[in-house]
């Protein structure tokens, strides 16, 4: 019965997500952009609107005891101002978690989100499209980067399961190389494997499901430029690096 209840739970916070985005994009979003003709002060609330939303979403999950968010040194990561944050991704809701934590960031998500009928307005205000030719990713970044914003980058591309040590891919490595800013690791992880890739999003156990958020050694990408003069192998260890703050013991 417990998981029953759970599992209904789930489903309406799901749509409650869903029917609250369709709002956000299709009325809250559009008024914006009627009556605000400056381009960055448009962004500037597209990026408070989603934060302070998300933030009352999460809020809402924790009191329906679905899972519970623990973020260690919550104010030093509230704190990333204008960097590049690479994050472990054990669920589906990791990008809302993050981005209700952390102000003034943006993230690169699935390409297909930008056709989802309750996302794609919200997607198209604000996020950055994976999948993009290598120069055109660089340089969305660096431009958002540019204006001030946060850019979080699940850097395994995929969800993965808790005890897995997925392959770290090189493109948060490239961003931070082209707009030189530093990276600051955060690591993700949850008491069971939860809303996993093929695992319906339904699913529930029998308990609260535990997030734990932690900031790991920022990797100054400076001094790795200043050590390596080979492209290929200045990539290689920024990203192996990376791998070790979001996977090491």
């Amino acid at each position: 019965m417990k998981k029953y209840l759970r599992s209904l739970a789930i489903v309406y916070s799901f749509a409650f997500f869903g029917i609250g985005s369709f709002i956000l994009g299709n009325v809250i979003f559009c008024w914006i952009r009627l009556t605000c003709k400056d381009s960055g002060v448009r962004l500037e609330k597209y990026s408070d609107c989603i934060f302070f939303t998300w933030k009352f979403f999460i809020s809402m999950v924790e009191r329906l005891k679905i899972f519970k968010v623990n973020v260690k040194d919550i104010e030093r990561i509230r704190g990333i101002k204008n960097s590049v944050i690479v994050a472990s991704h054990p669920s589906f809701v990791d990008v809302v978690i993050l981005m209700s934590i952390i102000p003034r960031t943006t993230c690169y998500v699935a390409e297909k989100l930008t056709r989802n009928p309750m996302m794609k307005n919200v997607v198209g205000a604000f996020f950055l499209p994976a999948g993009q030719p290598l120069g055109v990713f660089e340089k969305d970044a660096k431009a958002i980067l540019d204006k001030g914003y946060n850019i979080l980058i699940f850097p395994t591309g995929t969800r993965h399961k808790r005890n897995e040590h997925p392959k770290v891919r090189k493109g948060a490595s490239l961003i931070a190389i082209d707009s030189k800013r530093d990276i600051y690791p955060v690591k993700v992880t949850t008491s069971e494997d939860f809303l996993q890739t093929n695992q319906p999003f339904y699913k529930a156990g029998n308990e609260v499901v535990q997030y734990d958020i932690e900031l790991k050694e920022v990797i100054k990408t400076n001094d790795y430029i200043e050590k390596y003069d080979d492209e290929v192998t200045l990539k290689k260890e920024l990203s192996k690096r990376i791998s070790e703050e979001l996977f090491g013991e």
